[in-house]
């Protein structure tokens, strides 16, 4: 089943930085947000947004609703990302496959390592071995 994943909004290089803060408008916001659900970083999503990076990073110090939409979007983002990343593992790219896998699965496809070891092992045992006669003795007798 072919997914249109869509694009990433294009960013026009002709913004100005200025010394000025951006003023905050919800059209600024839903670009911002738009760009971050697309799987934009948040410095791009800010520039899409005309406005710097820590600008929205002080939006979401201050207002605990848009922090929760910006977590929302990277989590969509984040899926749509995942998503891209699966397709062309499947179609194209053994190794990408294998790194989807590894994320996906540690424990069946994770790195394994094994640690060898020389030398002498000395365990004294006798205070185990005397506690564990004594027990088994305790369970024979009636």
């Amino acid at each position: 089943m072919e997914q249109n994943l869509g694009e990433a909004p294009v960013v026009k290089k002709s913004i100005k930085k200025s010394k000025r803060r951006a003023h905050r408008t919800p059209e600024r916001e839903n670009l911002f947000l738009k760009a971050l659900k697309s799987g934009s970083s948040v410095a791009y999503a800010a520039q899409a947004a005309g406005v710097g990076r820590q600008t929205v990073y002080d939006w979401r110090h201050q207002d605990e609703t848009f922090e929760a939409l910006w977590d929302d979007a990277i989590e969509v983002g984040s899926d749509r990302l995942e998503d891209v990343a699966l397709k062309r593992a499947v179609e194209r790219s053994d190794r990408l496959l294998l790194a989807v896998l590894r994320a996906r699965r540690p424990k069946v496809w994770g790195e394994r390592s094994f640690t060898e070891h020389s030398g002498e092992i000395n365990m004294d045992i006798k205070d185990a071995a005397d506690s564990f006669e004594r027990k088994l003795a305790a369970i024979v007798e009636p």
